[in-house]
């Protein structure tokens, strides 16, 4: 393995095991399928987002409430709460 320069001869590149890193296909999403919102998730961001705001760390707490809004969307008491934090 060559840290620096030309890569020698006998390098090969590193596939850590998946078979499909050649080909560049990511088969982790599929998007055939639908969105389903999970509020249980997003209710364990919520929860932390909400100590973050508390503590005044409020970069912070806008970070999780984002996180938290991905997997829940419907929820505009965490949306207002994200504004909240970011006033």
């Amino acid at each position: 393995m060559a840290l620096f320069g030309k890569k020698k001869s006998g390098d090969k590149p590193e596939d850590n095991g998946n078979k499909d890193s050649k080909k560049g296909k990511d088969q982790s999403v599929d998007k055939n399928v639908p969105f389903e919102p999970n509020p249980t998730k997003a209710a364990a961001f919520f929860n932390h987002a909400q100590v973050a705001h508390d503590s005044t760390n409020y970069e912070y707490a806008m970070t999780l409430w984002v996180r938290g809004i991905a997997f829940d969307p419907t929820d505009l008491d965490a949306i207002e709460k994200f504004a909240a934090s970011a006033l």
